[in-house]
């Protein structure tokens, strides 16, 4: 039989193991969460020059992208960094043509939170970004792996870059206003805080009381959580609380609603949620949400 001691130098063996494992799997930047989020295919100005695609890395660790590639299909070009070649959690990276004018250019000023690349030699792709194909951009890390690839949608007006929605969404679209938005929030992003709510009822034969669920949905930027008061034609109802792990961007949370004018709701999680559509408010201390 082993010893303790014994057991103490396995647990240790089998968690260097594991770490090994992990490491081996996630290494380098094989796992960063790094994605397009805007491209700029048919700027107003110079095509030699104003082209640009941005990245941002919606990961929870910094990203080192020395040695990244960025271009159209099989065409790809080393990105050299003006600056850090480090992206941290968050932040937005934005890829530039050579001949970009930096300080004086058609962007300028460009953020200073954002993290500025040139293309090592040429445009994007054979001969830049084409107006009237649609093509696909392609982004690789250091060991030439796929991070990302986005396929434009040509017919949007000169000057009008492609956005993505989010960087955990892929969904993209044509921006809101000419010039795009290089190195920083996009127009057709979410807005930072942004909750939604909606309610479900299911009537119960042969019973007056009615199940109540109440789905708090984040379209929001960022995570949202703390006491909620629940409120039915502006009478408090009950007070829900986000878990103390944060509803996140775009996740959803449902809160069932113990007593609505004296009936009882049900508890049980995944009950069948039919019937009619109902309007609720949430009062939380990030504002009033309806639905």
């Amino acid at each position: 039989m082993a010893s303790p001691a014994g057991y103490g130098v396995m647990r240790d063996v089998w968690l260097s193991l594991l770490l090994m494992a992990v490491f081996q799997t996630c290494g380098g930047a094989v796992c960063a969460d790094v994605r397009l989020t805007e491209v700029m295919y048919d700027p107003a100005g110079s095509e030699l020059t104003d082209e640009f695609t941005e990245v941002q890395n919606i990961g929870p660790l910094p990203v080192d992208m020395t040695g990244w590639r960025v271009g159209e299909g099989a065409v790809t070009e080393a990105l050299i960094a003006v600056g850090s070649a480090s992206l941290a959690s968050g932040q937005f990276g934005l890829l530039l043509d050579p001949d970009y004018e930096l300080g004086v250019g058609a962007y300028a000023p460009l953020p200073g939170d954002a993290s500025l690349f040139l293309l090592d030699d040429g445009t994007f792709g054979r001969s830049g970004l084409s107006n009237t194909q649609a093509e696909t951009i392609v982004l690789l890390n250091a060991q030439g792996d796929t991070i990302d690839t986005h396929t434009y949608s040509i017919g949007t007006d000169e000057g009008f870059s492609e956005e993505r929605t989010r960087g955990i969404e892929d969904l993209w679209s044509a921006m809101l206003w000419r010039g795009g938005t290089p190195g920083s929030i996009n127009s057709i992003s979410p807005k930072e805080m942004d909750l939604e709510v909606t309610a479900d009822v299911t009537l119960v034969p042969y019973s007056h009381e009615p199940l109540v669920a109440l789905t708090l949905h984040n379209r929001g930027r960022q995570a949202a959580g703390g006491d909620l008061i629940l409120s039915l034609e502006g009478a408090e109802v009950d007070r829900v609380r986000i878990p103390e792990i944060a509803l996140g961007s775009a996740d959803s949370i449902t809160a069932w609603e113990p007593h609505t004018r004296g009936a009882r709701c049900s508890t049980k999680p995944g009950a069948s949620l039919l019937g009619t559509r109902t309007r609720r408010t949430i009062e939380s201390p990030f504002g009033s949400y309806t639905a």
